[in-house]
């Protein structure tokens, strides 16, 4: 039933291929603009975030976001301050103003101020050029030791909330072991892949079911708090969390790029199979590249992006490299063993990327 299920699906290339750019630029569409909304959505709280200390905020009656807020009177402090209960009390100020750059250039700047005698309010981390984004590639031994899940849950609020934008060191590690071992996995499905093109070791030519196993890691490394190990139920979790979803459907890609392309590979599977892998590919670094962590400042964003866009990019040639080794295969097979190791190296690097990954958050 099986075979007769895929001849049906396939026999029309036509509509074999348009259904599939159909599913994929649609589940596309429907994970990046949630994730915008989201996005938006917390953004507008953003000024909260980014200020941890208060607790709570006086604002006037008309304002509707901390970006778009309407100066108070000076007064407006000192009756603040002269409420039974209130500690302290410092004005904040948000506001959006145009630049003019030294080539001449109009600029939209954010300006915030601060209360100058304790500083509240101000950026704990602050940006002019920064050279971390190079550390964030820099080699390191990759981390082989996991916090134990209790010590993560214990966390994990920390790391959704994030109080002062500092998670726990359990979620940090978790999330350095997580990715650092996808990126081993990674590195050893490449080394049997140039492997498998030497003669005698043509059974190497399955390592794509190394995905299969990369996703069940990666579903029970990024599911930590749901089921089966956590007490938030599946469904819920899924459609409750943008960023989640966007890791589950990342998982999803994984465990059908690994079956579809393994299957793919046997003797008497349907050559036009093995077209599927460039194309799931190449969605998986368009993922790569829109993926956001919405709620973590925007130095953090930053340093995080720059690793999501180098392996966006890098997935994008690996699906460019195997499309050009099919297509060119019996008509120019020295150029297609080179776009095949091209694709094989492309992967090798987004292996080296996620095993010296480290999360810039403490």
């Amino acid at each position: 039933m099986l075979w007769i299920a895929i001849r049906m699906l396939t026999g029309d290339r036509t509509k074999f291929f348009g259904l599939l750019f159909g599913i994929g630029f649609s589940t596309l569409l429907i994970t990046q603009q949630l994730t915008i909304f989201v996005n938006l959505i917390q953004r507008g709280a953003s000024g909260v975030y980014n200020v941890a200390e208060a607790q709570v905020w006086v604002m006037d009656p008309v304002s509707r976001t901390t970006d778009v807020a309407y100066a108070m009177p000076a007064t407006a402090l000192e009756r603040v301050r002269g409420v039974p209960g209130v500690e302290w009390a410092v004005p904040h100020l948000r506001a959006n103003a145009s630049v003019r750059t030294e080539t001449g250039d109009l600029e939209g700047v954010g300006i915030i101020g601060v209360d100058d005698a304790t500083l509240i309010g101000l950026p704990r981390r602050m940006i002019e050029g920064s050279h971390e984004v190079l550390a964030m590639f820099s080699p390191k031994i990759p981390r082989l030791v996991t916090p134990s899940h209790d010590a993560l849950l214990t966390g994990e609020s920390a790391r959704r909330v994030v109080v002062d934008h500092v998670p726990s060191g359990a979620v940090t590690e978790w999330s350095d072991y997580s990715h650092n071992i996808a990126g081993l996995f990674l590195l050893a499905m490449a080394l049997l892949a140039l492997l498998s093109y030497r003669r005698g070791l043509r059974w190497m030519r399955y390592w794509p079911a190394g995905f299969i196993a990369l996703a069940i890691f990666l579903y029970l490394r990024n599911s930590a708090g749901t089921w089966p190990l956590g007490p938030i139920p599946f469904w819920a979790s899924t459609f409750g969390d943008a960023e989640l979803l966007q890791h589950r459907v990342a998982t999803l890609l994984a465990l059908v790029l690994g079956g579809l392309e393994t299957y793919a590979r046997a003797p008497h599977a349907p050559a036009r199979l093995r077209y599927l892998f460039p194309i799931l590919t190449a969605f998986g670094g368009v993922l790569l590249v829109t993926h956001a962590h919405s709620v973590f400042e925007i130095k953090t964003l930053f340093l995080i992006q720059s690793t999501h866009v180098a392996m966006g990019v890098l997935a994008i040639v690996m699906a460019v490299g195997r499309w050009l080794e099919l297509r060119l295969a019996g008509v120019d097979d020295v150029q297609a063993r080179i776009a095949g190791l091209v694709a094989m190296g492309a992967m090798a690097l987004i292996g080296a990327v996620l095993v010296f990954y480290r999360e810039p958050l403490v």
